[in-house]
């Protein structure tokens, strides 16, 4: 199973990409042909029910960032303000609707975060880790000058201390990018939280769209209705960084059909009287008599290399390259 949750309509494209025989995309929106809300407990309980049956190998998504967007801390008569870094899940002035806005979508989440967990505690240590892909914003503090981040007071979803906790334990990293170079319409600040390596070629890709000041007047210029609506058209990822994403996952799932046992893990058994005491006299007797089960002896029967006719036993040239580093050996009679 992969789960995309926050998928938006175009389910097409995930099922065309990943989906083969034996693996199934199971994407999760409230737009999809068949509208489906992580608010809802039945939903949300029937994915934790799939990650705790140890059958999901990738889950992706984009959780929703209207409560964090850049665009709120402008000061210009637009949306206000709603988390900061002193209260990151909501400012005690708020609306009741606001407040209500900010615990949906921290409700969202921490639930898109706990079908990870599940999936990983339930995992077996022969297995490969569960491929977890998170799209978010990418903190200002990073692209922004110092003196607009102080003026602005921009908040970011990566310096609370829930997602250093998860990202420590889970061993998630992040790349940083510009989803424009990648087919979007808009610069679009990136960052992209995952435990896969295959997509670390989009760290540091940058670029913006030749008229990005025109179109930042133009925004500006709109009633907030207006700025709404065009704002939800810049949620969906360029088609570039789709690209990259489901090609790392097509390949774990390739690789999964390619190898489709998984060893066992190792039983550990209690010994009983009788062997015990025998293990105590082979040991005390210097690994004596011979046990195919004794590490030392059989080690011990190891062969050295032949003594064969050596034709030409210097050869009086010395090898020289650019090379290394060399992994440390053991000779025959030295390391």
């Amino acid at each position: 199973m992969i789960l995309h949750l926050f998928s938006g309509p175009d389910h097409n494209y995930w099922d065309q990409r990943c989906a083969n025989a034996n693996t199934e995309v199971l994407c999760i929106d409230t737009t999809c042909s068949t509208p489906a809300n992580l608010h809802d407990r039945n939903g949300f309980g029937y994915l934790l029910t799939l990650c705790a049956s140890g059958r999901v190998r990738a889950i992706l998504g984009g959780p929703p960032c209207r409560t964090v967007s850049g665009l709120r801390y402008q000061n210009d008569e637009g949306l206000g303000v709603l988390r900061t870094e002193e209260h990151p899940y909501g400012l005690p002035t708020l609306s009741p609707a606001d407040a209500e806005l900010v615990i949906a979508d921290s409700v969202l989440m921490f639930r898109f975060w706990s079908l990870l967990m599940v999936a990983e505690e339930i995992r077996e240590e022969t297995e490969p880790p569960t491929q977890f892909f998170m799209e978010q914003p990418e903190d200002p503090k990073r692209y922004r000058s110092e003196e607009d981040v102080q003026q602005h007071g921009y908040f970011s979803i990566f310096r609370t201390a829930e997602w250093k906790a998860l990202a420590e334990k889970y061993n998630l990293v992040q790349y940083h990018f510009d989803q424009h170079p990648m087919g979007h319409s808009k610069r679009k600040p990136t960052c992209l939280a995952t435990n896969v390596q295959e997509v670390r070629h989009l760290d540091g890709v940058r670029g913006a769209p030749s008229n990005e000041a025109d179109a930042g007047a133009q925004f500006r210029a709109m009633t907030v209705d207006q700025r709404c609506e065009a704002s939800r058209t810049w949620s969906q990822w360029a088609i570039g960084l789709k690209n990259a994403i489901s090609l790392a996952v097509s390949q774990r799932v390739q690789w999964l059909d390619r190898h489709p046992e998984q060893p066992q893990q190792p039983a550990v058994r209690t010994l009983g009287s009788a062997a015990l005491e025998s293990w105590k006299t082979h040991y005390l007797h210097d690994h004596m008599p011979a046990r195919r089960d004794c590490q030392q002896y059989v080690r011990a029967q190891a062969r050295a290399r032949p003594h064969r006719r050596v034709q030409h036993p210097e050869a009086f040239s010395l090898s020289v390259d650019l090379s290394g580093k060399f992994t440390p050996g053991i000779n025959q009679e030295q390391k």
